[in-house]
């Protein structure tokens, strides 16, 4: 009898082991089937997180070319210089300053005398034309190899993400197979004609073009701009785009609703082109 339990509790303890085995042996290949997952899960993530870095600085190293140089013209008046600052906030990151011609400090007779200026026009619009004269040809000097923002010292950004705008309005441009020369981010009387995509127009040749306080300038066509905008100096520069754009001189775009608007001071008499009301009478 003793021989019969002890065989019997031989058995059991035999089955009990046996289940015990099994059930660890179930259960190391869940823990390794786990380890696996973990491990899978791990690689995953990794190669994911690896290859949103790699997209991003790809869509980054894409974008970087739809990036502007952005240049300011500034007479250096307090309020101005404030103003620039604020608006480089808002861009988030500096604008080139460059120094604005000061009409009433220029030979007038001389201008006159070597045709560099045939018509009757303030002073202050000579110094506005010949500033952006200036960065045009610059672009030019320098070999700028970017596209260009020509700013005025009164221009207000009203666009919350104004450089990741600019950079879709030259893609967008490229992308349709548009070529350009100047796309107005900001017109004061909203000039636009026929909608190409989005918020970019094509320029009214019917319509007045008022304002240069805030375009794009396409660096690629800098020989074609300069040939048609070069002196002599017959009327202020917008009127003078304005010009070019009706005559097709010029392929000239706008951004509808604006990117750019201009800063009204109520202490300052108007912006660089009213710097000085003085007019000039041609001598024949």
């Amino acid at each position: 009898m003793i021989n019969q339990n002890k065989g019997i509790y031989q058995a059991l303890f035999t089955l009990i082991n046996t289940y015990f085995e099994i059930l660890y042996y179930i259960i190391t290949i869940y823990m390794n089937l786990l380890y696996i997952l973990i491990l899978i899960l791990i690689i995953y993530f990794l190669f994911h997180f690896l290859y949103i870095i790699n997209k991003t600085e790809i869509y980054e190293t894409i974008m970087d070319k739809y990036t502007p140089r952005m240049f300011v013209i500034t007479l250096g008046r307090e309020e101005r210089v404030k103003n620039i600052q604020i608006q480089e906030e808002k861009i988030g990151e500096p604008v080139e300053k460059i120094q604005a011609t000061v009409g009433k400090d220029l030979d007038i007779q001389y201008l006159m005398d070597t045709n560099m200026v045939v018509n009757k026009i303030g002073v202050g619009e000579i110094g506005c034309y010949m500033s952006h004269l200036t960065i045009l040809n610059k672009i030019k000097k320098d070999a700028i190899n970017q596209y260009v923002i020509i700013f005025e010292d009164d221009f207000k950004i009203i666009t919350d993400t104004f450089k990741k705008d600019v950079q879709n309005i030259l893609k967008t441009i490229e992308e349709e197979g548009i070529d350009f020369d100047f796309i107005m981010l900001g017109t004061i009387n909203n000039n636009k004609d026929v909608k190409i995509r989005n918020n970019i127009y094509s320029g009214n040749k019917n319509d007045y073009l008022w304002g240069t306080h805030g375009y794009l300038v396409n660096y690629k066509n800098i020989d074609k701009i300069l040939s048609v905008i070069d002196v002599p100096i017959e009327m202020p520069i917008d009127n003078k785009y304005e010009q070019l754009l009706k005559n097709d001189k010029l392929l000239i775009y706008t951004i509808i609703p604006c990117m750019v608007d201009q800063y009204s001071y109520p202490n300052l008499n108007g912006n660089i082109k009213n710097e000085e009301k003085m007019e000039i009478s041609i001598i024949r």
